[in-house]
């Protein structure tokens, strides 16, 4: 009997089954993080797994029928710029001297202003 270390499986097969993991995973956490507490009607997707239709097919047979998967690019925002976006609108609240971290997330004591401006 073979034992399951001494099976491989092929580059094919292993890269569907890390696919469908993936969308497995994003589509659970919305099941069992999102929707218990509210109701969406779309799902925006971004990042480099965008480009990858088996991963966008996979997630939109997962999600309910009534939620929409939807790219940031359908918004005029490129799927590989939310890291971008992210650090800018960072950047613009420290700027503003408003606060831009969060305790609950962060887990510190207060929110306060992260970052520097350096000239």
């Amino acid at each position: 009997m073979e034992m399951a270390s001494e099976r491989s499986l092929s580059l094919e097969d292993t890269l569907a089954t890390a696919t469908c993991l993936t969308a497995e995973t994003i589509v659970r956490a919305v099941k069992d993080f999102i929707l218990p507490k509210v109701q969406i009607s779309a799902m925006l997707a971004c990042g480099g797994g965008t480009s990858n239709a088996t991963l966008m097919e996979m997630i939109r047979q997962r999600l309910p029928k009534d939620i929409r998967l939807e790219r940031t690019a359908d918004y005029g925002i490129p799927d590989d710029a939310r890291e971008a976006i992210g650090f800018a609108l960072l950047g613009h609240e420290a700027l503003m001297g408003r606060t831009n971290t969060l305790p609950a997330v962060t887990g510190a004591k207060h929110a306060v202003i992260s970052g520097n401006l350096t000239l």
